[in-house]
């Protein structure tokens, strides 16, 4: 399901293959068991990164803490120049000793049922609303970067002290 096209297209797929093709229902229901399955191995993966950090931090500690040094990289799915910014962003946290994400977050501004219910003037149906960003387009990588720093502690026991973005080097007060 990972290969970054739709039902339609997997089905081309399925049928050149001469494999029976994936009703919505069904292609919707795998699609939420990998994504589900998808989110808790990133999560575990990101928890195991932090410790692999915090045991290479050379004993920089606060408050029994281990701080470390991250590096941040950030895109949005539609380059633009000025106009017509992308609706969707992300950002990743990387441990600077083991070049492994430490934290990675997506921001999206919109969600096509929230849409489709504003543009109908109807109630919005229960759904999962993936829109979790209101402001704008070029703030979303930031948000997810300061969202990172703001949890590190709590979600992974670790402090991210130095931030290494665009080539720069910033210390955060710690």
């Amino acid at each position: 399901m990972m290969i970054e096209c739709g039902r339609s297209i997997l089905n081309e797929l399925l049928a050149s293959v001469d494999l029976p093709i994936l009703e919505q229902k069904v292609y919707a229901d795998c699609h939420d068991e990998v994504a589900t399955w998808w989110k808790a191995a990133a999560e575990e993966s990101m928890q195991v990164a932090a410790k692999e950090e915090a045991d290479e931090a050379c004993g920089v500690v606060k408050d029994g803490i281990p701080i470390i040094t991250v590096v941040a990289d950030c895109c949005r799915s539609k380059r633009s120049y000025k106009t017509n910014y992308s609706p969707s962003g992300v950002a990743a946290i990387i441990g600077y000793r083991s070049g492994k994400v430490v934290y990675l977050d997506v921001k999206n501004k919109y969600c096509i049922v929230c849409s489709r219910a504003a543009l109908k003037g109807v109630p919005v149906i229960k759904h999962d609303c993936y829109k979790n960003h209101s402001g704008s387009s070029t703030s979303m990588e930031q948000s997810v970067i300061v969202e990172g720093f703001k949890t590190s502690v709590a979600r992974q026991n670790v402090i991210y002290g130095t931030l290494i973005a665009d080539g720069r080097a910033v210390r955060v007060a710690t």
